[in-house]
């Protein structure tokens, strides 16, 4: 039984091609294609999942996860800011309208 199971949640996977960002500016650092699982605490998720949400879900996961890995006194802060809006984007205008979730 799963973690989630045993706490008595489902957890969703959310049926869209997920990059996730870089989490660093370095000559190494890759995007790489991700499963993105979402696990909601207070209720089940609506499915399928409308674009708003799942962009809420990315924008909380780009500027609040991923968004500080800079500090902004660094000149790599602003580069990594535009490539995490850019990501944004991305997936804003290649996202259907509804996407399904298991």
């Amino acid at each position: 039984m799963t973690p989630s199971r045993q706490m008595g949640l489902t957890a969703y996977q959310l049926h869209f091609p997920y990059t996730c960002p870089k989490v660093s500016l370095s000559d190494e650092a890759v995007e790489r294609p991700f499963n993105l699982l979402c696990v909601p605490i207070s209720s089940l998720l609506e499915t399928p999942v409308s674009k708003a949400t799942i962009m809420s879900f990315l924008t909380f996961i780009f500027h609040d996860c991923y968004g500080d890995l800079y500090e902004k006194n660094d000149p790599q802060f602003l580069i990594h800011q535009k490539h995490l809006a850019d990501s944004l984007e991305y997936h804003n205008k290649n996202m259907p309208d509804f996407v399904s979730a298991s």
